[in-house]
């Protein structure tokens, strides 16, 4: 791509960039026409902010070989390293671990460690909230069952009751935990 192409492309950023994250979003492949103008750097630098690694212009390349386009490298890689370093931050690691999304290992070493801290402890929040949801989900489940007017067998019904205590007990354990994982997250960022 000539210099004023890809000045041209930088200027008209605030439409080409979010069709670009539309597109390497919402697919491994470009079509023709994106392969065809493709502002390598930007594509990169969706890719890093995504997490992606290096591997991932593989898919672009392999996209872009049936037009015969071969994807520039070397822009590719430096608007992935840009991304990366919007990407590999503890606050994003933070963000990534409580979506419960996978950290695929991109960071470079010299940005993992702090990404995965807070990747690391977002997954600890992801964990806790997910398993409060799961036995309060299941608590009303067993009121739903107690509060029916089926009949229940007796030794059916102090079993409910007993995995009931047994649950609110687990709920409470659980919120203490978001509480002690909320204060470490508070105490990780400021």
């Amino acid at each position: 791509m000539r210099g004023n192409d890809s000045n041209t492309l930088v200027r008209a950023g605030r439409w080409i960039l979010p069709l670009l994250v539309l597109v390497v979003s919402g697919c491994a492949t470009l079509n023709e026409n994106e392969c065809m103008y493709a502002d390598w750097y930007s594509i990169g630098l969706e890719d890093g902010t995504r997490g992606y690694g290096a591997d991932r212009v593989g898919n672009h390349r392999k996209a872009c070989a049936e037009y015969g386009v071969v994807p520039d490298g070397q822009r590719y890689e430096e608007g992935r390293h840009a991304g990366l370093q919007q990407y590999c931050t503890l606050i994003n690691g933070l963000h990534v671990g409580k979506s419960g999304s996978s950290y695929r290992g991109a960071c470079p070493g010299n940005l993992e460690s702090e990404f995965v801290d807070g990747y690391r402890l977002g997954q600890r929040i992801y964990r806790a909230k997910s398993d409060l949801s799961s036995a309060e989900y299941e608590i009303r489940q067993i009121e739903d069952i107690l509060a029916s007017e089926e009949p229940i067998e007796e030794k059916e019904e102090y079993k409910l009751q007993y995995d009931l205590r047994d649950l609110e007990r687990e709920v409470g354990r659980l919120q203490y935990e978001l509480e002690l994982l909320t204060q470490e997250e508070r105490a990780l960022l400021f």
